[in-house]
């Protein structure tokens, strides 16, 4: 039996257990299932409402479910070592924790999706306006660098790979360079690269200019030396780029940017951003619905030195029930 195969018959093995105590990951559906420290077990649908599935959940099979995942991660889940961060053979994430920090053992899992969902479906689900998605390929088309904003859990990397997929009758060479493998572009010339513990997605950077891309994508920026690294890479002659970043309105994705900066410079180069961020796109979330918010053009003033900006509210009827304008 060779590796593969013995890899393969492991997270077959894994994840028959898994559906065993969860049969809800079965539902290609459900992208999220918690469980709570009161026993709670919940799952979560892309564009849907949370739902409480079992009040109380087993003890053990939580247990059971940590532990087998810690097995097939290569790590020990204890009371010295109460927490635990692993990613499943396909892509799917679990972060768990047990006593002492909390009562009972709790866990999260964010199930990877093959998901194939375009801009046209983000409009017939309401998540946004026919006027914005036309506006996302208009700004694709011209290249212009493309952030996308919003809270945890939101579907950021969903819309990514939604507008990833309009590159699909697109020759550029397209570069995808992430942590976790969740992008993917159906542009034929399309080369993705992930960090590791040797290679961090600062080199990656770095590295990825030397193989002639057009466009350069990176799945989260996280950090300052990312943030410095991507920025230089958009303004140096790779437009077209596209990123996610952790933030509350469009605003303030510009602000988390320049507080990433300061890690690497005294004085954050607010003119970085602004000359190198053209378009930031806002997903909002109101009552656990995630929608499209706001999408801001921005630019920079030389003149005052401070950025130059043009807030469009979306109003697909989504975010205009949910009586939001953020």
């Amino acid at each position: 039996m060779t590796q593969n195969e013995v890899s393969d018959r492991g997270a077959r093995a894994l994840y028959e257990t898994l559906a065993k105590y969860l049969p809800y990951i079965d539902d290609p559906e459900i992208t999220d299932v918690y469980l709570n420290d009161d026993g709670g077990l919940w799952t979560q649908r892309w564009g849907g409402w949370p739902l409480l599935v079992e009040e109380r959940f087993s003890i053990s099979a939580a247990e059971s479910i940590l532990r087998l995942v810690a097995g097939q991660s290569g790590q020990e889940v204890t009371t010295k070592s109460p927490r635990l961060a692993a990613e499943l053979p396909d892509g799917t994430r679990l972060q768990g924790f047990i006593p002492p920090v909390t009562t009972r053992p709790v866990f999260v899992l964010r199930l990877h999706r093959q998901t194939n969902i375009s801009l046209g479906d983000y409009v017939s689900q309401e998540f946004m306006t026919a006027e914005a998605a036309n506006w996302i390929r208009a700004a694709l088309k011209e290249r212009r660098n493309i952030l996308i904003a919003g809270p945890t859990g939101t579907g950021k990397t969903t819309l990514a790979n939604a507008i990833l997929k309009e590159l699909e009758q697109s020759y550029d060479r397209v570069a995808i360079l992430e942590d976790m493998r969740e992008l993917r572009c159906p542009a034929p010339n399309t080369l993705s690269l992930r960090s590791s513990a040797a290679v961090g997605l600062r080199q990656l950077v770095q590295d990825v200019l030397r193989v002639k891309p057009d466009r350069i994508v990176v799945g989260e920026i996280r950090s300052g030396i990312v943030a410095r690294e991507l920025l230089n890479a958009w303004n140096t002659g790779h437009p077209g780029g596209l990123a996610t970043i952790h933030a509350d309105s469009a605003m303030d994705a510009l602000r988390r940017l320049e507080h990433l900066l300061s890690e690497e410079y005294q004085v954050p180069p607010r003119h970085l951003v602004g000359r190198a961020i053209q378009e930031v796109l806002f997903i909002g979330r109101r009552s656990a619905r995630p929608y499209l918010g706001s999408r801001v053009t921005v630019g920079w003033d030389e003149e005052a030195d401070t950025y130059r900006t043009e807030v469009r509210r979306d109003r697909s009827p989504l975010a205009q029930s949910l009586g939001t304008d953020s």
